[in-house]
């Protein structure tokens, strides 16, 4: 884009120069034939008065191309760091599901075991939620980005906030709800509960991060740059 502002300048000043020559002739012969002693003089006081204002008119040209550019730059940037952000969270989202696998496997674990006790429950859930409600924060985060970005491209983004919407819903489904607190661990299906929520969390959720929210990012961030140049 630089370079195209560049180039308009440059044809600006071109078409001046050619423009102020006719006039210069022009005014010149005009005088001329005007049987005026000082022609030459006075076309060139008459191309200063022509010039300055063409100037003036060309500098406030200039000054507007210079300043489109700028507001159409900054949209690009704002837009990669939309992108920047939202790759991010999806990196961290990752990261949380890696982290955390060995704390699933040894609930899933524990919980089958016939010493398994209510208060052993208590903390394995009050741990989940903790890690769930980290998944839901930087996953909401995605969502807003994303719309804040919809409303800035020209172009069909390949990234849905409903599709991370309706991972959250279906996350929120697998995990142990507040009404069934008591009922999961006096039913002895804690486990399954568990196991359900990390299967989806690890294998869905996780692919899903990577394939439909980053490799998106990547090519996005692809195609703004490209329209930048």
């Amino acid at each position: 884009m630089i370079m195209k502002v560049k180039e308009i300048i440059v044809n600006i000043v071109a078409v001046i120069l050619i423009v102020m020559f006719f006039i210069t002739m022009f005014v010149f012969i005009l005088f001329h034939y005007a049987n005026s002693a000082t022609a030459l003089k006075d076309s060139l006081t008459t191309l200063g008065s022509f010039f300055s204002g063409i100037a003036t008119l060309t500098t406030a040209y200039v000054a507007f191309i210079l300043y489109s550019d700028w507001r159409f730059a900054k949209k690009f940037d704002i837009q990669l760091s939309y992108l920047n952000r939202i790759q991010d969270n999806a990196i961290k989202l990752r990261s949380i599901i890696h982290s955390h696998r060995y704390f699933f496997l040894e609930s899933i674990y524990r919980s089958k075991s016939d010493s398994f006790n209510f208060k052993e429950y208590s903390k394995l859930t009050l741990d989940l939620q903790h890690i769930h409600g980290d998944i839901i924060y930087y996953s909401e985060n995605i969502v807003c980005d994303i719309e804040n970005l919809s409303s800035l491209v020209n172009f069909q983004l390949d990234l849905d906030g409903g599709d991370v919407l309706s991972k959250i819903n279906e996350l929120d489904a697998v995990n142990i709800q507040e009404e069934e607190f008591y009922s999961v661990f006096e039913g002895g299906y804690c486990f399954k509960k568990i196991e359900n929520y990390y299967n989806f969390l690890t294998y869905d959720y996780h692919d899903f991060l990577y394939s439909k929210i980053i490799k998106s990012c990547v090519i996005s961030s692809s195609l703004i740059l490209f329209a930048k140049k």
